[in-house]
C-alpha cells in the first residue's frame, strides 16, 4: 500500500535534536496516537531518503 503513497502529513512535537559524530543530525519526533496509520507508512519508508517540510502550527 505505501508504495502508492507519496506523502504523509503528521502533527508532532520536536522531542530532541542531536548532532552525531559523523556530522549528521538526528531529529526525534513525538507523534500523537492518532497518527498510527501514518506511522505505518513511515515504517515502510524507514532507511529511505525523504523530503520534509515542517511548519509551526
Amino acid at each position: 500500500m505505501s508504495d502508492k503513497i507519496k506523502a504523509v502529513e503528521i502533527r508532532a512535537e520536536i522531542r530532541q535534536i542531536k548532532t552525531m559524530a559523523d556530522g549528521s543530525i538526528n531529529v526525534i519526533l513525538n507523534l500523537p496516537e492518532d497518527c498510527k496509520p501514518m506511522v505505518k507508512v513511515l515504517l515502510d519508508w524507514q532507511g529511505l531518503e525523504v523530503k520534509a517540510v515542517i511548519a509551526k502550527e
